[in-house]
């Protein structure tokens, strides 16, 4: 039931952190498409530690790529990467 979270570049010790968030698993598994999708999509702008970011807010992982990428759309592109690689916890950024 993980196994597309392995595709999409989750290391195996983030996916058993995930098991403690109650029906996290379940429901990433549901939006699995878009789970893929959100991650290379953050690869490709140059988003460095997503293990991180999906354990510190998993449910941005539960929306679709095209609003992930509209969030992002908001800023400058090169400056908001940069302050997520710098901490990862500024992801909060784009929901303010």
């Amino acid at each position: 039931m993980t196994d597309y979270l392995v595709v999409a570049g989750i290391s195996n010790k983030t996916i058993k952190q995930l098991e403690d968030y109650d029906g996290l698993l379940f429901s990433l598994h549901s939006n699995k498409d878009e789970v893929i999708a959100i991650c290379n999509y953050l690869r490709r702008i140059g988003i460095k530690d997503i293990d991180a970011i999906m354990l510190y807010k998993p449910y941005m992982f539960l929306e679709t790529e095209s609003s992930i990428n509209y969030y992002f759309s908001k800023f400058n592109l090169e400056d908001i990467v940069n302050k997520i690689n710098e901490d990862y916890e500024n992801i909060d950024l784009l929901y303010e």
